[in-house]
């Protein structure tokens, strides 16, 4: 096993399965608020990464796009089965798949909505993790799906206990009264 760090948003083990080497890449693509600069330079470094690899690879990641929930022109790369409406760090995500013959996983399974929608919150619902692997390594992963993100917001005091999102206090069962104000 190898285990490479190539920067903050990038990272990659080598695995060998089976006689068979696996390059597993984490990807965290700069948010849609960020620079173009910086958005180049990712799938600039992911780029590099890539082009280098002869073995079998799987990338997954939070990749901060829409890929959409059609191909439309993308029917090499995607399934027809995401979500939403694409952006331009969808079509970005779709491109870099495109020149390397990869396969955006999530996209190739029909799936109920909360197993395509990856991150949830009260004002949004959205499709931003996925799994890239090379068109003829298509069997060998079976059907791929997301589950949502919680979010918790942090303690605000101290024995007052984790929040929901809303903000409400969770209460916390405990068998022995008089803990976390359980009698």
């Amino acid at each position: 096993m190898e285990v490479r760090m190539i920067n903050d948003r990038l990272m990659m083990v080598k695995l060998v399965i089976g006689g068979c080497t696996l390059s597993v890449i984490s990807a965290y693509a700069p948010q849609v608020g960020l620079d173009e600069e910086a958005k180049k330079l990712f799938y600039k470094d992911l780029d590099e990464v890539v082009r280098d690899l002869e073995q079998k690879i799987v990338i997954g990641g939070d990749f901060n796009g829409h890929i959409g929930a059609t191909s439309n022109g993308f029917d090499d790369v995607h399934g027809g089965f995401g979500f939403g409406e694409r952006n331009g760090g969808g079509t970005s995500l779709l491109d870099f798949a495109k020149a390397f013959e990869l396969v955006i996983a999530n996209s190739c399974f029909p799936k109920k909505e909360n197993h395509l929608v990856t991150f949830r919150s009260s004002v949004a619902k959205t499709q931003i993790d996925y799994f890239l692997f090379r068109k003829g390594d298509r069997g060998l992963f079976g059907d791929l799906q997301g589950y949502p993100v919680k979010i918790l917001l942090p303690n605000t005091s101290f024995g007052d206990g984790p929040r929901n999102q809303e903000g409400w206090r969770k209460k916390i069962a405990s068998d022995r009264p008089g803990l976390n104000g359980v009698a």
